[in-house]
């Protein structure tokens, strides 16, 4: 939690001194999600794990309180984007993913489609809570369904196991931020363990139970050939919904 980057907000954090529901707006008027990942050297220095990821959302349309939503990755590592669809309700709840094969590409096997669709799902579940009440002292969890897109990796509890520190706003728009950790287990390869332990700060939006901001820390510990010292990783990931 030490490591965790800061979550910034419009001023102070404000205590929870009563329940406050999260949720049942759907969306809202966001249109753009960026993640950057940084991996943290033995001795300090820091550097991208990957090119900061943004999805665009090119249109956002409610109709009888369900969004749907269609979503752009901008170009990828082959210079190709990929735009997805799908739905969420004013529950939270995420539906199945669609996505379009780019102009000009031949479509995926049956095995690889499914593949995408878990994965851009995740994309958003990962960012999204689904609505309810969080009250002072009640602990509630994050879902991170990491299992849909990592064959082999369990996720303890489903996800980030939080607890409200309080409320307050970011541009403008009423927040709660919770303190948050996470454990994971799994195999690098078949017969090496591997363990993720994560704790940071979400701030949520109070209207749609989107996450606005985060900023966690990570350590990855696994174990790659036999005999062999343990692999240590160390990152962060920092979060921008706006």
């Amino acid at each position: 939690m030490a490591r965790a980057p800061a979550v910034s907000l419009d001023g102070a954090l404000a205590p929870l001194t009563a329940p406050v529901a999260v949720g049942g707006a759907g969306w809202g008027p966001f249109t753009r999600l960026c993640v950057r990942r940084m991996m943290v050297a033995p001795d300090g220095r820091e550097f991208p794990a990957n090119d900061p990821s943004c999805l665009q959302v090119t249109e956002a349309r409610e109709q009888a309180g369900v969004w749907h939503l269609t979503l752009s990755t901008g170009p990828l590592q082959n210079g190709i984007g990929v735009t997805f669809t799908l739905t969420r309700d004013a529950a939270g709840q995420v539906g199945p993913a669609e996505f379009t094969v780019p102009e000009g590409l031949p479509a995926p096997p049956p095995e690889m489609v499914g593949r995408l669709r878990a994965l851009f799902r995740a994309m958003v579940r990962a960012h999204a809570l689904e609505a309810l009440r969080i009250a002072p002292g009640e602990g509630f969890v994050m879902d991170l369904p990491l299992g849909d897109v990592m064959d082999g990796l369990q996720v303890e509890g489903g996800g980030f196991a939080c607890q409200a520190e309080g409320t307050g706003t970011i541009a403008g728009r009423p927040v709660v931020q919770a303190a948050c950790t996470l454990r994971a287990t799994g195999e690098l390869r078949p017969g090496r363990p591997m363990e993720i332990a994560a704790a940071g700060r979400f701030a949520l939006d109070v209207a749609t139970g989107l996450v606005l901001r985060h900023g966690y820390a990570s350590l990855t510990t696994a174990t790659p050939e036999p005999g062999a010292q343990a692999l240590t990783m160390r990152g962060h990931s920092t979060q921008s919904l706006d």
